[in-house]
């Protein structure tokens, strides 16, 4: 009786991907062409997006070649700041640190294909790409203004400090 029906929605909610979800993240549904190779691996993903067989075996060996631990004392530090104990688990700060990369990667993949028409990756490239996220968009914003700020005080502090002229 009940255990029938049950068990015939199961496999439909998963949505025959064995229980796992779209992908990592909130699940915006943001992402584009990106977005569709969610479940699968960094490396068949990345060569799957950028449309061609023979990127495959490079993300591979990038992906091999990849130095670990580049980001995790800054992420042990950033996951306790969020609420993590103070020592996390190697393997949960290598996760986090192989899903930053991949994020970090991707997204530069696809400002090169943004640029692609130019020729030449420019700020206007990552704006693009994150228009309609308002928080960024905001923060890479917030990050520019503090860019300039700090330019122009090393400028002021160079000339004021030993009268050489900013011109050379």
């Amino acid at each position: 009786g009940a255990a029938g029906p049950s068990s015939a929605k199961k496999p439909t909610k998963a949505g025959g991907r064995g229980g796992r979800g779209r992908g990592r993240g909130r699940g915006r549904g943001r992402g584009g062409a990106a977005g569709d190779k969610k479940g699968k691996g960094p490396a068949e993903g990345a060569g799957e997006a950028a449309g061609e067989d023979g990127k495959n075996s490079e993300a591979e060996v990038d992906q091999k070649k990849r130095k670990r631990g580049l980001l995790t004392r800054d992420l042990k530090h950033m996951m306790y700041g969020f609420g993590d104990v103070q020592e996390p688990d190697k393997e949960t700060v290598d996760l986090v640190e192989d899903m930053t990369l991949d994020y970090v990667t991707n997204f530069a993949h696809r400002c090169m294909e943004v640029s692609a028409r130019r020729g030449k990756l420019q700020t206007e490239d990552l704006l693009y790409l994150i228009r309609n996220d308002e928080k960024k968009v905001q923060r890479v914003n917030e990050l520019l203004d503090m860019n300039m700020q700090l330019k122009e005080a090393r400028k002021n502090f160079s000339t004021d400090e030993a009268g050489i002229d900013p011109a050379k």
